[in-house]
């Protein structure tokens, strides 16, 4: 027979353990939940399919090493000597940059794993191996580093930098209202418990501190989708001393003079 104290101290104990392992099935049904919110929060692709109108492009691909087929839109410019590598933000490619890019530039635009006509799910690594692939398909194409404009919007600004990080000798770096980091983002947009879930980083500020390259940097004062700290953030931490941060007033992340961020 068992006594009452320790009738009582084994209950205390199956209920600690019961507690314990309920707190942790919620912690992970929690974390899951959070993590497919959070991914569909930052991989959106409803513009992928958008067509450029009255614009002339090529349809290319390349596989990358998850063996996925890498859609890449090239748009050529008869006459026209540099080429921007636009790598487009989290919901895909906007369509009324692309009048302005190719006025005077050849212009490459490939889309991450998962957007556009790309096979996959996009994630940090082969987002960056994206933009690595688009810029040697143009080194194949007889283009010489000091022609390509590397150009990075929003979530874009990642690869971009990432890529110009390892290509000093790109004619230069153009990023337009992007992060120091994700979790960086979220916590001043959101709260502080939500980078407790996330598994995506895309720490731009760690490349950024290997960029030695020309570097302008486009940011809205009051751009309510990423706060101009985080832009700043970003810029304070380029390696290089030939970079101009450019302050544009308004609050508009995508709608801007895309000329602009062209010529400076």
């Amino acid at each position: 027979m068992y006594s009452e104290q320790e009738v009582s101290i084994t209950n205390v104990i199956y209920i600690t353990l019961a507690v314990i392992g309920c707190g942790i099935i919620f912690w992970f049904a929690v974390n899951y939940l959070m993590s497919i919110l959070l991914r569909l929060f930052l991989f959106r692709n409803e513009r992928s399919y958008y067509r450029v109108i009255n614009t002339f492009y090529e349809q290319h691909f390349v596989r990358n090493s998850e063996g996925s087929n890498i859609d890449l839109w090239w748009l050529p410019h008869q006459g026209a000597s540099d080429v921007v590598l636009y790598l487009h933000g989290n919901s895909g490619r906007v369509p009324h940059l692309f009048p302005p890019f190719c006025r005077d530039h050849h212009v490459l635009s490939p889309s991450y794993a998962g957007y556009g006509l790309s096979e996959g799910k996009p994630s940090e690594n082969n987002i960056c191996e994206t933009a690595e692939l688009a810029y040697q398909w143009l080194l194949k194409r007889g283009f010489r580093e000091d022609q390509i404009i590397i150009w990075g919007h929003s979530l874009g600004g990642f690869p971009a930098v990432h890529l110009a990080g390892k290509h000093p000798d790109c004619k230069k770096l153009v990023v337009v209202n992007s992060f120091a980091s994700l979790k960086g983002l979220c916590r001043r947009q959101f709260s502080a418990l939500l980078p407790l879930f996330m598994k995506n980083r895309f720490n731009t500020v760690d490349h950024a501190r290997k960029v030695e390259g020309k570097v302008v940097q486009f940011c809205y004062r009051h751009d309510e989708s990423v706060p101009f700290e985080e832009c700043k953030l970003l810029f304070d931490n380029y390696k290089t001393r030939n970079k101009k941060l450019v302050e544009l007033e308004g609050d508009c992340h995508e709608h801007f003079d895309v000329e602009s961020t062209l010529r400076d």
